[in-house]
């Protein structure tokens, strides 16, 4: 089972590309799309050894950059009868 950080850095290594070239190409991207948000090395770096995660907008310009879907990104390959109980547990309580 995959988490995150994980897949992150799967797809950047897979793009052969550091952290701070991803952050540089994350910012191009963001420019081009006339998005006012910026991208740093240590933010990829604190995603990457799970010490944070990115917010929603950020993680759309991940799943769009990277031509991912966000299910694919943070999807936990959690079994189905899992999932069911995590829910059931969650509208239990």
């Amino acid at each position: 089972m995959k988490t995150f950080a994980q897949k992150l850095a799967e797809l950047r290594t897979h793009h052969k590309v550091s952290q701070s070239e991803l952050a540089d190409a994350l910012n191009t991207y963001c420019r081009q799309q006339k998005k006012k948000l910026v991208f740093s090395r240590e933010q990829i770096a604190q995603w990457e050894t799970d010490m944070n995660l990115p917010n929603m907008e950020r993680s759309l310009v991940l799943s769009a950059f990277f031509k991912v879907s966000l299910d694919v990104l943070f999807n936990q390959d959690i079994p189905l009868k899992k999932a069911k109980l995590i829910i059931k547990n969650f509208i239990l309580n």
